[in-house]
């Protein structure tokens, strides 16, 4: 996601991809998501969420489930407004 604010991924699978969902500078809300087996070679692989920039947007992450991500469930830039 980049430049995007008020988004909504809901009620998805999300899988086999290097990171199941890559935020850059949007806002919005992930909610009610199964995201697994995201461990596809590259940067940041086996991550279920990633936040990659310390502009990310606010963001609301509730009620996801994580299962078989390798590395992270949920990787942050220190500074992302993450809650």
């Amino acid at each position: 996601m980049n430049g995007s604010t008020g988004v909504t991924i809901e009620n998805n699978v999300i899988e086999d991809n290097t990171t199941g969902i890559s935020i850059a500078d949007s806002g919005g809300s992930i909610t009610h998501n199964l995201i697994q087996n995201n461990n596809a070679p590259g940067a940041s692989s086996g991550t279920g969420i990633a936040f990659f920039a310390s502009s990310s947007g606010a963001w609301s992450i509730a009620s996801n489930h994580f299962t078989n991500n390798l590395n992270d469930d949920v990787l942050s830039d220190p500074a992302a407004a993450v809650r």
